[in-house]
């Protein structure tokens, strides 16, 4: 399943938040109140405010913001925070005027960049059918994808060894009568031999992965670790959502009998 990258761009149009589904409920959009936001200006901001070569990109502050889930039953609240400071939000030209100005003419607006939520909103669905070992750490990979991109990229790392783990690939092997770690580059080349389709995408993600565990961020974009979430997503699904397998051993049983499958012939998986 493809990520909203518009959900989670580095800075955001105050104006126009986009809409985040609620992390506890999961079922309902987050609504913003009337005066949900609130930006605080910073002193030098507020200083140099009438400086005479004055420009809007000086403004800087920090915001607060306050959003509820729209459906009745939660209700629940998820406060965030972070850095503001305006930027360019679009641009027109001016007809041209006998003596009169012309060119383009720029607007201005506050762009929120979010560093903290009050409950990490979701990069992907966390569905019941995953194993319960990867929980903490793909939460926490989703509040760091805000805040540090270095330890978001190496706490996804985290999470492909934790299904590894949880698929009891091989972590250890004995060698002059000591037990050795087994490097992660080796513990996916074992279990590509099971999935190669996982293991190719496990692999990808140990690469991204390694930047941030060797705090080698320089070059990590926002869109590299949207893919890394993407791909570890289409690798959980391939492990763990069996219903495509069901419903394909299903079929394969309709198509032999040339006609509907005897109901207690079928297995149906209660997870789904």
């Amino acid at each position: 399943m493809s990520i909203d990258k518009h959900l989670f761009q580095e800075a955001l149009q105050a104006n126009d938040l986009p809409i985040w589904e609620c992390p506890y409920c999961e079922k309902a959009p987050l609504k913003l109140p009337k005066g949900g936001i609130t930006i605080n200006e910073t002193p030098t901001t507020l200083y140099f405010r009438d400086h005479p070569d004055h420009e809007p990109e000086w403004d800087k502050g920090f915001f607060t913001g306050k959003l509820i889930c729209s459906n009745s039953q939660c209700n629940e609240i998820i406060y965030v925070n972070g850095e503001a400071e305006i930027s360019v939000d679009g641009v027109f030209d001016l007809p041209e005027a006998e003596g009169g100005d012309s060119g383009p003419v720029y607007t201005y607006g506050w762009y929120l960049k979010p560093k903290h939520f009050s409950s990490p909103i979701n990069v992907i669905k966390i569905h019941r059918y995953y194993p319960k070992i990867i929980f903490p750490f793909l939460l926490k990979s989703f509040s760091l994808l805000w805040v540090d991109s270095a330890s978001c990229a190496n706490k996804i790392r985290t999470v492909v060894e934790k299904i590894l783990d949880d698929r009891k690939i091989k972590k250890y092997t004995i060698k002059d009568g000591k037990r050795k770690p087994i490097a992660l580059h080796h513990r996916i080349d074992l279990f590509r031999k099971v999935n190669p389709e996982a293991g190719h995408f496990f692999e990808a993600v140990k690469w991204i992965g390694n930047m941030g565990s060797h705090s080698d961020d320089s070059k990590l974009t926002r869109a590299d670790l949207l893919a890394a979430f993407e791909m570890v997503e289409h690798t959980l699904e391939l492990i763990y959502n069996i219903r495509s397998k069901e419903l394909k051993k299903i079929a394969t049983a309709i198509i032999k009998r040339k006609g509907p499958v005897p109901k207690k012939k079928i297995i149906y998986n209660n997870r789904f």
